[in-house]
């Protein structure tokens, strides 16, 4: 049986990297994998660095910080000897030598999906572990997970999604609708702050005649992605484009993770980029196709922002990878 680990981080440019193993179950794997886990040796099986690893057994306590203290966290020494680590008895065994073993904040699951909420003191991280059977049954929560670039086909027709979603106030005068998906790094409550909204009356090839048109408006409960979209109006009004991949290009560029302490509409676009700025745009990447865009912004040069817009012609090739895409927008989990 295929067994994914998924591990949802900023510091990777989509935010998600997922590796497939062969293990008759998860508690099979952790088994069949334990003294792996339980060394350095870890990020050679994953595949990658994860945040919280290896699996320390042999914990030392040792006195509580106060942010510690605040947040209810338990501290530990590091340990990378953990050669006489013993091996799960049982699957709940299992859960509770990860959540004594690991630095978590939250561990819930059963015998088909564990999922940990973690950070790193500076971002808010998430890691999963699930079966196929789980995939199979839960595809409008993980399809974007088997997805590191959007698919480029769309429809001709539209389709509507019955997801409740915050609406912009302001709506455009064309068919169709667009979603934007926005994951920004602003301080260390990313998994929080993330949203979707939903412009009715634009699809993605009128977006920047809308926005330079309209008053864009807070939304109650929306934090930034009201900001970024005023951001992306206010380079289309600087550049005088309506070519979408050359403004979104300079919002990449010029995050606006870093110019938080500013008032943007007040700077021309030629005063923002004489700005000193900590990101490398190089990193970043801009990927626009006739209905969808997926944004990703290099900042403080080891975080991505992640942003991602779908209409409803591309939703209607894609709707269970769509249905994801919002899960993903408003969801730590899997």
């Amino acid at each position: 049986m295929k067994i994914y680990f998924a591990y949802r981080t900023a510091y990777k440019s989509n935010l998600r990297y997922i590796k497939e193993f062969n293990a008759n179950s998860i508690f099979d794997w952790f088994v069949e994998n334990w003294e792996t886990l339980n060394s350095d040796e870890y990020s050679n099986l994953l595949g990658t660095d994860v945040y919280g690893f290896p699996v320390n057994i042999e914990i030392e306590e040792k006195k509580q910080s106060f942010f510690s203290k605040l947040f209810g966290k338990k501290e530990k020494v590091e340990n990378t000897d953990n050669s006489n680590s013993k091996k799960p008895k049982s699957f709940p065994n299992l859960l509770e030598l990860l959540e004594k073993g690991l630095y978590v904040n939250e561990i819930t699951g059963d015998e088909n999906c564990i999922k940990v909420a973690t950070d790193d003191d500076e971002i808010e991280l998430g890691w999963y572990i699930f079966t196929e059977d789980y995939k199979n049954k839960n595809k409008e929560k993980v399809e974007i997970w088997f997805n590191d670039i959007l698919p480029t086909s769309f429809g001709t027709n539209g389709i509507k999604l019955t997801e409740d979603i915050p609406i912009l106030d302001s709506k455009g005068t064309n068919e169709g609708y667009t979603y934007f998906l926005s994951s920004p790094i602003y301080d260390g409550s990313n998994l929080e702050d993330m949203t979707v909204i939903k412009i009715d009356g634009v699809r993605l090839n009128n977006l920047l005649d809308f926005l330079k048109n309209n008053e864009i408006n807070e939304i109650e409960d929306v934090l930034y992605s009201i900001d970024e979209l005023n951001y992306i109006k206010h380079i289309a009004n600087q550049l005088n484009s309506n070519d979408l991949k050359t403004v979104l290009e300079t919002f990449a560029n010029y995050p606006i993770t870093e110019l938080q302490d500013i008032e943007i509409q007040g700077k021309s676009l030629t005063e923002i980029k004489e700005m000193e700025l900590n990101n490398l745009p190089e990193k970043s990447k801009v990927i626009v196709n006739e209905h969808s865009a997926e944004i990703s912004v290099n900042s403080i040069e080891i975080f991505y922002n992640y942003f991602l817009l779908i209409d409803d012609l591309w939703i209607e090739k894609n709707e269970v990878l769509a249905k994801s895409i919002l899960y993903f927008g408003e969801n730590w989990d899997v």
